[in-house]
C-alpha cells in the first residue's frame, strides 16, 4: 500500500465526521482548510525562519531536475496542470547538462590523444581520470 495511504488510514478520526482532515472548528461538515498556522509552528520548531512552503516545493523540483528527471514528470508530481508552470525550473538543468558535456568532451579528447579516460556515470560523484595507453 502507498505510504501516503497508510498515513491517512492511521490518522485519528472524530466520531461522526466524514473528513479525513476535519476543520479545527467545532463544525463537523467542513474539511481542513489550510496549513498556514501549522506551518508557522513547524517552521519555528525546526528553526527554519523565513522558509515558505513554496521554498520546499521549489527545492523538491530543483532536486528532481538536477538528478535528470524530466519536467513533465516533475510537473505531475507537483500537480501542475500546464507544462509552462514547470518550465520555470528548466534553468536548473544547466549544471547537469554542462557536466554531461564535459564528460563527453573528456572522453573524445582522450581518444584523440591516444589515451583512455575513465568517466563515472552522470549524477555520481564527479571523477574523471586520465589513463595512459
Amino acid at each position: 500500500m502507498d505510504v501516503v495511504l497508510l498515513i491517512l488510514r492511521d490518522l485519528p478520526r472524530k466520531p461522526d465526521n466524514p473528513w479525513i482532515l476535519p476543520s479545527r472548528l467545532a463544525v463537523n461538515d467542513r474539511p481542513f482548510d489550510g496549513v498556514g498556522h501549522v506551518w508557522l509552528r513547524i517552521r519555528t520548531a525546526a528553526k527554519l525562519d523565513g522558509v515558505r512552503l513554496y521554498d520546499l516545493r521549489h527545492t523538491f523540483a530543483s532536486k528532481g531536475v538536477n538528478i535528470g528527471l524530466g519536467l513533465p514528470l516533475i510537473g505531475g508530481l507537483l500537480g501542475h496542470g500546464l507544462p509552462t508552470t514547470t518550465a520555470k525550473y528548466a534553468h536548473l538543468a544547466a549544471d547537469p547538462t554542462r557536466e554531461a558535456g564535459e564528460r563527453i568532451a573528456t572522453r573524445l579528447a582522450s581518444g584523440l590523444a591516444g589515451t583512455r579516460a575513465t568517466v563515472t556515470a552522470l549524477g555520481s560523484r564527479r571523477r574523471i581520470t586520465q589513463l595512459n595507453g
